[in-house]
């Protein structure tokens, strides 16, 4: 009999995706004795996976189409005055008192060792880095549990987002894939970008901080609209973002060198 979760189709193809992104191959035949379901129903979900990019549909199955993504320390390594000068910028959004969410990413870890103490705070996040940070600052920290994206550094998943869906915040923090004035903010990572929405919803305030390279741009999955964030925290020139503007955005600006 198949378990009641196979009998969901994104929970199949959550898996089938976790293995995709691990450079793995996907046989119909076999994936359906696997599961328990018909070789139709498989191949309707990869016919799914191949729509949204993650897999070239062969004879018998599929293979991969994603890159492996750089992990977060790797970047991290590596020096970015960029990166730390958004992070001085945004930290001076937080105030003692605030509940903050933090969203994954270099640029947000630095922002967290960049936090003051702020004993009367709360940070919460799925970010193990962002959560050892937070704790060296002496904050009130949660860390949310779940399967780690190696992209993000961060938990992800339905139990998740469950969790997170449990928090009402002040502020949250996000990184940005790619942000695009008329259709907001995209996530490259199926389950990164459920997050990060949940992270919205949870938040009184959303706060995009992101370099310009990511401006203008959309990726796979879609996270929120520009009518729901609040403040951009980008080093982009005035032109290049004055279509954000339009949009009601409060925009702090950090100038280069």
């Amino acid at each position: 009999m198949t378990p009641p979760e196979l009998n969901n189709p994104v929970v199949r193809q959550s898996i089938l995706r976790q293995r995709v992104e691990a450079g793995g191959t996907l046989v119909a035949r076999s994936l359906a004795t696997e599961f328990d379901v018909s070789p139709d129903t498989i191949r309707r979900d990869i016919l799914t996976l191949e729509e949204t990019g993650y897999v070239q549909r062969v004879r018998g199955g599929a293979v991969p189409l994603v890159a492996r993504p750089t992990p977060i320390f790797s970047r991290l390594v590596t020096e970015n005055p960029s990166r730390d000068a958004l992070a001085e910028k945004a930290v001076g959004l937080t105030a003692d008192g605030m509940v903050l969410l933090f969203d994954g990413g270099s640029t947000l870890i630095s922002l967290a060792q960049k936090l003051p103490t702020m004993p009367n705070s709360l940070v919460v996040t799925s970010s193990p880095a962002i959560a050892l940070a937070s704790l060296a600052k002496a904050i009130p920290t949660v860390l949310i549990g779940g399967r780690m994206s190696i992209a993000g550094g961060l938990a992800v998943g339905a139990e998740t987002v469950k969790a997170i869906s449990q928090i009402s915040a002040d502020l949250c923090f996000l990184g940005a894939c790619a942000l695009d004035p008329e259709s907001g903010l995209w996530a490259d990572d199926f389950d990164e970008a459920a997050v990060k929405t949940q992270i919205c919803a949870s938040s009184a305030r959303v706060c995009v901080v992101t370099t310009s390279e990511k401006l203008g741009r959309s990726a796979r999955h879609h996270v929120i609209g520009c009518k729901d964030i609040d403040l951009l925290v980008t080093d982009a020139t005035h032109q290049a973002v004055c279509a954000f503007e339009t949009e009601g955005l409060e925009l702090l600006h950090v100038y280069s060198a």
